[in-house]
């Protein structure tokens, strides 16, 4: 009679498992997402920002638009950026 083995398999040795998928890469010459932007934006002063601000501001009060004051400004801030 043959001897059985004393030795123990590891854990997990046997059980069947769902083979792991490498992440996907973009094909050759395809870029993902937004492109990457080489230039950069100029950083305008609070001044400069302010200014701005208050030209928006008269120009939208005499054409009778609703608005605020956060609004004008982040206006002249992406004004003033691009």
């Amino acid at each position: 009679m043959a001897k059985k083995s004393t030795t123990s398999k590891p854990a997990g040795a046997g059980s069947k498992k769902a083979p792991v998928k490498a992440a996907r890469k973009p094909a050759a010459g395809k870029k993902s997402g937004a492109p990457a932007k080489t230039s950069k934006r100029r950083v305008p002063s609070q001044e400069e920002i302010s200014q701005k601000a208050h030209e928006i501001y008269l120009e939208r009060i005499a054409s009778g638009k609703p608005g605020d004051s956060d609004s004008d400004w982040l206006q002249a801030l992406n004004i003033l950026q691009s």
